[in-house]
């Protein structure tokens, strides 16, 4: 009560209240603050008669308001989960403001949501002076925002369900809202107890400055204050980069209605989308919402939790919801019995839904679909070009590692790689691995932030014979200011003068590798000196790819590698020809150029097998160091 009184709008929401509002006013000073701290909190059913200083009449709870009285049929349309997720969200203290609503579709997770948005904003239509409640201005325009992908969508699937609620349509005992014609009609269907209403386009206009408003984007909200805020099925939005703008709308009108409003129990976002891609923007957002977070809750069920079918007595079978490396399947009799003991190896990243026998069929026919659409559970798909990184690392190379290339430092590049990159030999310095064997790099740069530098060579698996893609360097290079591209042209050139790497192709991208590449070239660098964009088609991506799947690349310990292939999908919108991330991905490029180099020199026929028992570790007597010492 200390912090209410000592808000800078507690004054005014006093003023407000008090005018016209005899019984408020005739509370002394104390009772009014804690008048409204009940009222704030919830608590106003503590107090015989305390609704009278705020609401117009008594204000229902949540689980009165999910009867029939106030929605008529959509009342037994709600599902007991929803229910259940309402009466908890509502709840007298409660703190959240915000319901995510995931899984199967045909669960009523719309309707839900519209029933929470509805219940919101009686709650707000009932107020004596909401403006003060919610400690704005009295001329503050009140706004429910109902948005969908396309402003028609939104003032036909959201505009008209939401005004049908309003009038109870269906249900012969009538409502508390009334349609009229013009704003003048307001005064005479108050005096008779109704909440009167214009719909004018997609926008219903109410007394005391409140609408609830149909919107696609953020100018259909501009100079509004915003009490809610529904988006509806913001998942099926063709293409990640409409997913993107749809979900950045989302993020605006959340930051919105929380920064003006933020701590009000009176405000109620939602957002709504069936289960689709484990990757994304939605999927992302849901994966960082917790169970405790004090102001969103997130609800993701399967069709037959939400129904109430009695199929679960009637025997199940098990679905790996799968990667592109691992697809989904029906797991079969052998693979029943040792999930069942748990005994069942599960491959990365999947997972084993457990789905009643009713749904066999639906899953036979096609299976990703079942998994979505079903059992609501998010799939990966073709999409996500990297998703086994199981077998990629390995002990015995050379870690990932940062260089600093500042404009300026007159250190060379050189003397900052790693120790372990090189050993003494009869032949001097060299690579510590094979150091004769033909080297493939490529470069991906930039003026500032990172770029990325990778050499790899080619070996051969003992057990399969397969052609290995052997990484010695894994590395970005970064700088405060800008990036020295000099600097990284000398590095490579102090690798082939300084221990003798011998470059077969050394290639770079466009951004500002033309001069780099024509004094490689003239300075006789490598075999092959060339321009190479690795995603301008999809090609490179989907061969590296294949080669991460068969386990025929190997880096060093490599988290920031890993976390650039993780993020790689194939951009839908693009019919299958765009590579897409939301991150950066400089060491994924140039690892994905060295690998596309070296599997261009058809010539180069490994002979020497890859012994991952040989340990570096055990040869430090032989390693080196820089600087004089390779002078």
């Amino acid at each position: 009560m200390s912090r209410l009184l000592n808000s800078p709008e507690y004054p005014e929401l006093e003023r407000q209240l008090s005018e016209n509002n005899a019984r408020f006013t005739d509370l002394r000073k104390p009772v009014r603050l804690l008048a409204v701290y009940l009222h704030r909190a919830g608590m106003l059913g503590t107090v015989k008669e305390l609704w009278s200083l705020f609401y117009r009449r008594p204000l229902p709870t949540i689980g009165d308001f999910l009867a029939e009285k106030y929605l008529g049929d959509m009342s037994s349309k709600i599902f007991p989960v929803w229910c259940a997720a309402l009466t908890k969200h509502f709840a007298p203290g409660s703190a959240k403001n915000e319901i995510v609503f995931g899984g199967a579709i045909g669960t009523g997770k719309t309707s839900t949501a519209m029933v929470g948005t509805y219940y919101n904003f009686h709650r707000i239509n009932l107020m004596l002076r909401p403006q003060a409640v919610l400690g704005a201005p009295s001329n503050t325009l009140l706004v429910a925002a109902l948005f969908s992908i396309t402003l028609d969508k939104a003032s036909l699937a959201l505009i008209q369900p939401f005004k049908s609620l309003l009038l109870n349509e269906g249900y012969p005992g009538g409502s508390e809202y009334v349609e009229v014609r013009k704003e003048t009609e307001f005064v005479e269907a108050e005096s008779q107890g109704l909440v009167p209403f214009v719909q004018r386009s997609g926008t219903l206009y109410f007394p005391n400055n409140v609408i609830a408003n149909a919107g696609s984007q953020v100018s259909h909200t501009l100079s509004f204050a915003l009490i809610s805020a529904f988006l509806d099925e913001a998942e099926f939005v063709p293409g990640s980069a409409g997913l993107e703008k749809v979900f950045q709308i989302y993020s605006n009108l959340k930051e919105r209605v929380r920064s003006r409003f933020l701590g009000s129990p009176f405000t109620f976002l939602t957002l709504v989308s069936s289960a689709k891609y484990s990757h994304g923007i939605i999927a992302d957002y849901t994966k960082k919402l917790k169970d405790d977070d004090p102001y969103t809750s997130y609800y993701h069920y399967p069709i037959w939790e939400c129904r109430d079918f009695n199929i679960a007595s009637k025997g199940h079978f098990y679905v790996l919801r799968g990667t592109t490396s691992h697809p989904s399947k029906i797991l079969d009799e052998r693979e029943y019995e040792a999930y069942e003991a748990e005994t069942y190896r599960l491959p990365p990243n999947c997972e084993v839904i457990r789905v009643p026998s009713h749904y066999r069929g639906s899953f036979e026919e096609r299976i990703e679909e079942g998994l979505r659409n079903i059992a609501g559970v998010q799939t990966i798909g073709e999409e996500k070009p990297f998703d086994d990184l199981e077998r990629l690392e390995s002990a015995v190379l050379v870690p990932e590692f940062r260089i600093q290339a500042t404009l300026g430092d007159e250190q060379p590049l050189f003397d900052k790689l790693p120790r372990t990159l090189f050993k003494r030999s009869m032949d001097g310095i060299t690579l510590a691995r094979h150091p004769t064997l033909a080297r493939y790099c490529h470069l991906d740069l930039a003026e500032t932030a990172e770029a990325g530098f990778t050499v790899c060579h080619k070996e051969l698996d003992k057990k399969t014979g397969r052609v290995l893609y052997v990484y010695d360097i894994v590395c970005w290079i970064d700088s405060p200011t800008r990036i020295d591209l000099q600097a990284i042209m000398q590095l490579i050139l102090d690798l082939g003068e300084k221990v003798n790497v011998g470059f077969h192709t050394l290639t770079a991208d466009q951004f500002q590798s033309a001069m780099m590449r024509q004094m490689l070239e003239a300075n006789h660098a490598a075999r092959n000196v060339d321009l190479l964009s690795v995603d301008r088609t999809v090609q490179p991506y989907l061969f590296f790819s294949s080669l991460v799947n068969n386990g025929q690349v190997k880096t060093g310990r490599a988290p920031k590698l890993k976390r650039q292939l993780l993020d790689v999908s194939i951009d839908e919108s693009k019919s299958a020809q765009k590579i897409y991330t939301r991150t950066r991905k400089d060491i994924a490029d140039s690892a994905v150029g060295s690998a596309n180099n070296a599997a261009a020199n058809l010539g180069d026929a490994p002979t020497v097998y890859f012994d991952e028992d040989e340990s570096l570790v055990k040869k430090k007597a032989e390693l080196m160091g820089f600087g004089p010492r390779l002078a």
